[in-house]
Protein backbone atom coordinates (compact mmCIF):
# COMPACT_ATOMS: atom_id res chain seq x y z
CA UNK A 1 0.00 0.00 0.00
CA UNK A 2 0.95 3.59 -0.76
CA UNK A 3 -0.69 6.80 1.51
CA UNK A 4 -3.07 3.71 3.13
CA UNK A 5 -1.90 1.75 6.57
CA UNK A 6 -3.13 -1.17 7.97
CA UNK A 7 -4.08 -1.73 11.51
CA UNK A 8 -4.53 -5.45 12.88
CA UNK A 9 -7.59 -5.66 15.06
CA UNK A 10 -7.56 -6.39 18.65
CA UNK A 11 -9.79 -6.29 21.56
CA UNK A 12 -9.45 -2.47 21.93
CA UNK A 13 -10.20 -1.48 18.70
CA UNK A 14 -13.27 -4.03 18.62
CA UNK A 15 -14.63 -2.64 22.06
CA UNK A 16 -14.12 0.83 20.52
CA UNK A 17 -15.96 0.16 17.08
CA UNK A 18 -18.89 -1.97 16.75
CA UNK A 19 -18.39 -2.41 13.11
CA UNK A 20 -14.63 -3.37 13.49
CA UNK A 21 -16.20 -6.16 15.84
CA UNK A 22 -18.89 -7.13 13.68
CA UNK A 23 -16.27 -8.11 11.08
CA UNK A 24 -13.95 -10.08 13.00
CA UNK A 25 -16.93 -11.76 14.21
CA UNK A 26 -17.83 -12.59 10.63
CA UNK A 27 -14.16 -13.64 9.47
CA UNK A 28 -14.35 -16.13 12.63
CA UNK A 29 -18.01 -17.66 11.42
CA UNK A 30 -16.35 -17.86 8.17
CA UNK A 31 -12.89 -19.47 8.92
CA UNK A 32 -15.27 -22.31 10.90
CA UNK A 33 -17.40 -23.03 7.56
CA UNK A 34 -13.98 -22.96 5.14
CA UNK A 35 -12.74 -25.52 8.20
CA UNK A 36 -9.41 -22.99 8.22
CA UNK A 37 -7.48 -21.00 11.23
CA UNK A 38 -8.83 -17.83 11.02
CA UNK A 39 -7.31 -15.37 9.42
CA UNK A 40 -5.56 -12.22 10.81
CA UNK A 41 -7.81 -9.02 10.35
CA UNK A 42 -7.07 -5.82 9.55
CA UNK A 43 -8.57 -2.14 9.14
CA UNK A 44 -7.04 -0.45 6.00
CA UNK A 45 -7.64 3.71 6.98
CA UNK A 46 -6.17 6.30 4.64
CA UNK A 47 -7.96 5.65 1.62
CA UNK A 48 -11.49 6.71 0.40
CA UNK A 49 -11.26 3.17 -1.98
CA UNK A 50 -13.74 0.67 -0.87
CA UNK A 51 -11.86 -2.47 -1.24
CA UNK A 52 -10.80 -5.81 0.77
CA UNK A 53 -8.46 -8.40 0.01
CA UNK A 54 -6.70 -11.58 1.43
CA UNK A 55 -4.00 -13.45 1.03
CA UNK A 56 -1.75 -16.64 2.39
CA UNK A 57 -3.36 -20.42 3.23
CA UNK A 58 -5.65 -21.85 4.98
CA UNK A 59 -2.85 -22.49 8.28
CA UNK A 60 -1.22 -18.64 8.44
CA UNK A 61 -3.63 -15.85 6.29
CA UNK A 62 -4.54 -12.46 6.63
CA UNK A 63 -7.88 -10.54 5.20
CA UNK A 64 -8.12 -7.04 5.41
CA UNK A 65 -10.47 -4.48 4.59
CA UNK A 66 -11.04 -0.60 3.72
CA UNK A 67 -12.81 1.31 6.22
CA UNK A 68 -14.98 2.94 3.55
CA UNK A 69 -16.14 -0.50 2.79
CA UNK A 70 -16.56 -1.37 5.99
CA UNK A 71 -18.66 1.45 6.69
CA UNK A 72 -20.74 0.56 3.71
CA UNK A 73 -21.78 -2.72 4.24
CA UNK A 74 -24.47 -4.34 6.61
CA UNK A 75 -23.85 -7.78 7.87
CA UNK A 76 -24.75 -9.75 4.79
CA UNK A 77 -23.30 -7.35 2.59
CA UNK A 78 -20.04 -8.26 4.73
CA UNK A 79 -20.82 -12.05 5.09
CA UNK A 80 -20.76 -11.90 1.17
CA UNK A 81 -17.39 -9.96 0.74
CA UNK A 82 -15.18 -11.77 3.13
CA UNK A 83 -17.12 -14.96 2.02
CA UNK A 84 -15.29 -14.25 -1.19
CA UNK A 85 -11.95 -13.42 0.19
CA UNK A 86 -11.93 -16.54 2.78
CA UNK A 87 -12.48 -18.49 -0.81
CA UNK A 88 -9.63 -17.09 -2.49
CA UNK A 89 -7.73 -18.26 0.95
CA UNK A 90 -8.58 -21.97 0.76
CA UNK A 91 -7.45 -22.14 -2.88
CA UNK A 92 -4.49 -20.30 -2.15
CA UNK A 93 -4.95 -18.36 -4.77
CA UNK A 94 -2.30 -15.68 -3.84
CA UNK A 95 0.43 -18.27 -3.47
CA UNK A 96 -0.81 -19.06 -6.85
CA UNK A 97 -0.49 -16.01 -8.23
CA UNK A 98 3.19 -15.62 -6.36
CA UNK A 99 4.56 -19.04 -8.40
CA UNK A 100 3.29 -17.12 -11.55
CA UNK A 101 5.12 -14.63 -10.94
CA UNK A 102 8.61 -16.25 -10.24
CA UNK A 103 7.53 -17.96 -13.34
CA UNK A 104 7.52 -14.70 -15.14
CA UNK A 105 10.93 -13.82 -13.12
CA UNK A 106 12.53 -17.20 -14.66
CA UNK A 107 11.37 -16.01 -18.12
CA UNK A 108 13.30 -12.56 -17.74
CA UNK A 109 16.43 -14.08 -17.16
CA UNK A 110 16.62 -16.34 -19.78
CA UNK A 111 15.97 -13.23 -21.95
CA UNK A 112 18.83 -11.52 -20.67
CA UNK A 113 20.79 -14.65 -20.86
CA UNK A 114 19.65 -14.61 -24.74
CA UNK A 115 20.82 -11.03 -25.08
CA UNK A 116 23.89 -11.55 -23.58
CA UNK A 117 24.39 -14.41 -25.98
CA UNK A 118 23.69 -11.99 -29.01
CA UNK A 119 26.20 -9.27 -27.42
CA UNK A 120 28.91 -11.79 -27.14
CA UNK A 121 28.65 -12.73 -30.61
CA UNK A 122 28.38 -9.50 -32.07
CA UNK A 123 31.13 -8.06 -30.24
CA UNK A 124 33.64 -10.82 -30.96
CA UNK A 125 33.19 -10.67 -34.45
CA UNK A 126 33.19 -6.49 -34.85
CA UNK A 127 36.47 -6.82 -32.66
CA UNK A 128 38.14 -10.27 -34.21
CA UNK A 129 40.60 -10.23 -36.85
CA UNK A 130 41.53 -12.46 -39.86
CA UNK A 131 43.37 -14.88 -37.69
CA UNK A 132 40.57 -15.92 -35.92
CA UNK A 133 39.00 -17.23 -39.36
CA UNK A 134 36.07 -17.62 -40.79
CA UNK A 135 34.98 -20.75 -39.28
CA UNK A 136 35.54 -19.33 -35.74
CA UNK A 137 33.11 -16.32 -36.83
CA UNK A 138 30.85 -19.09 -37.82
CA UNK A 139 30.22 -20.79 -35.01
CA UNK A 140 30.08 -17.31 -32.90
CA UNK A 141 27.67 -16.09 -35.34
CA UNK A 142 25.80 -19.32 -34.61
CA UNK A 143 25.67 -18.77 -31.01
CA UNK A 144 24.36 -15.19 -31.73
CA UNK A 145 21.65 -16.61 -33.41
CA UNK A 146 21.02 -19.19 -30.62
CA UNK A 147 20.67 -16.00 -28.48
CA UNK A 148 18.36 -14.50 -30.34
CA UNK A 149 16.12 -17.36 -30.66
CA UNK A 150 15.87 -18.05 -26.97
CA UNK A 151 15.63 -13.99 -26.64
CA UNK A 152 11.99 -14.93 -28.95
CA UNK A 153 11.04 -17.57 -27.41
CA UNK A 154 11.45 -16.32 -23.71
CA UNK A 155 9.19 -13.00 -24.72
CA UNK A 156 6.19 -15.06 -26.20
CA UNK A 157 6.87 -16.98 -23.19
CA UNK A 158 6.12 -13.82 -21.25
CA UNK A 159 3.37 -13.04 -23.23
CA UNK A 160 1.65 -16.19 -23.15
CA UNK A 161 2.37 -16.93 -19.10
CA UNK A 162 0.78 -12.76 -18.62
CA UNK A 163 -2.32 -13.73 -20.73
CA UNK A 164 -2.83 -17.14 -18.96
CA UNK A 165 -2.43 -15.59 -15.53
CA UNK A 166 -5.24 -13.03 -16.36
CA UNK A 167 -8.07 -15.76 -17.89
CA UNK A 168 -6.86 -17.81 -14.37
CA UNK A 169 -7.26 -14.53 -11.97
CA UNK A 170 -10.42 -13.78 -13.76
CA UNK A 171 -11.81 -17.89 -13.36
CA UNK A 172 -10.49 -17.22 -9.78
CA UNK A 173 -12.89 -14.30 -9.27
CA UNK A 174 -15.65 -15.86 -10.45
CA UNK A 175 -15.13 -19.52 -8.29
CA UNK A 176 -14.25 -17.04 -5.34
CA UNK A 177 -18.04 -15.41 -5.69
CA UNK A 178 -19.45 -18.69 -6.02
CA UNK A 179 -17.93 -20.20 -2.87
CA UNK A 180 -19.35 -16.89 -1.12
CA UNK A 181 -22.63 -17.94 -2.22
CA UNK A 182 -22.75 -21.38 -1.56
CA UNK A 183 -21.22 -21.03 2.16
CA UNK A 184 -23.59 -18.08 2.89
CA UNK A 185 -26.22 -19.79 1.30
CA UNK A 186 -27.10 -16.86 -0.60
CA UNK A 187 -25.47 -14.97 -3.22
CA UNK A 188 -27.36 -11.66 -2.17
CA UNK A 189 -24.59 -10.14 0.36
CA UNK A 190 -22.24 -10.24 -2.10
CA UNK A 191 -24.29 -8.79 -5.28
CA UNK A 192 -25.50 -5.96 -2.86
CA UNK A 193 -22.25 -5.14 -1.66
CA UNK A 194 -20.58 -5.38 -6.04
CA UNK A 195 -23.81 -2.88 -6.22
CA UNK A 196 -22.66 -0.39 -3.74
CA UNK A 197 -18.69 -0.67 -5.02
CA UNK A 198 -20.11 -0.08 -8.75
CA UNK A 199 -22.08 2.94 -7.73
CA UNK A 200 -19.38 4.82 -6.13
CA UNK A 201 -16.97 3.98 -9.15
CA UNK A 202 -19.49 5.69 -10.82
CA UNK A 203 -19.62 8.88 -9.02
CA UNK A 204 -16.12 9.08 -9.34
CA UNK A 205 -16.63 9.67 -13.50
CA UNK A 206 -13.49 7.67 -13.79
CA UNK A 207 -11.23 10.25 -11.86
CA UNK A 208 -10.05 7.54 -9.00
CA UNK A 209 -7.16 8.13 -7.31
CA UNK A 210 -6.36 4.59 -5.39
CA UNK A 211 -4.18 5.11 -2.28
CA UNK A 212 -3.87 1.18 -2.73
CA UNK A 213 -0.47 -0.06 -4.34
CA UNK A 214 -1.50 -1.15 -8.05
CA UNK A 215 0.80 -3.66 -7.39
CA UNK A 216 -1.17 -6.04 -5.41
CA UNK A 217 -4.68 -5.14 -7.66
CA UNK A 218 -5.02 -9.22 -8.65
CA UNK A 219 -5.74 -9.60 -4.58
CA UNK A 220 -8.41 -6.96 -4.43
CA UNK A 221 -12.56 -7.53 -4.23
CA UNK A 222 -12.28 -5.54 -7.02
CA UNK A 223 -9.89 -3.38 -9.25
CA UNK A 224 -11.72 -0.14 -9.40
CA UNK A 225 -9.55 1.03 -12.51
CA UNK A 226 -10.17 -0.23 -16.04
CA UNK A 227 -6.98 -1.51 -17.81
CA UNK A 228 -6.57 -3.41 -21.35
CA UNK A 229 -6.12 -6.54 -19.17
CA UNK A 230 -7.97 -6.70 -16.42
CA UNK A 231 -7.21 -8.90 -13.36
CA UNK A 232 -11.03 -8.78 -12.72
CA UNK A 233 -14.03 -9.82 -14.24
CA UNK A 234 -16.25 -6.43 -14.68
CA UNK A 235 -18.77 -6.47 -11.50
CA UNK A 236 -21.70 -6.34 -13.92
CA UNK A 237 -20.66 -10.01 -15.28
CA UNK A 238 -19.89 -11.14 -11.76
CA UNK A 239 -23.56 -10.29 -10.49
CA UNK A 240 -25.25 -11.46 -13.45
CA UNK A 241 -23.63 -14.99 -12.86
CA UNK A 242 -24.48 -14.81 -9.05
CA UNK A 243 -27.89 -14.11 -9.60
CA UNK A 244 -27.86 -17.55 -11.46
CA UNK A 245 -26.46 -19.16 -8.52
Amino acid sequence: MDASHATQVDDQLMSADPKVKMFDNVVTELALAYGMKKPATFIVEGTQEPNAFATGNPDRSGVAITRPLLDMLNREELSGVMGHELAHIAAEDSQTTMRFALFVSGLSFVVIMGWALVRFGLLFIADSDDEHGWQSKAVVGCFSIMGLVVVIAGYIGKLCAILLKFAMSRTREYDADAMSAKVNQNPNGLIQSLYKIDDWVAQQSGKIDSELSPKFSNLYLVDTKTHLLDNHPSTKDRIERLKEV
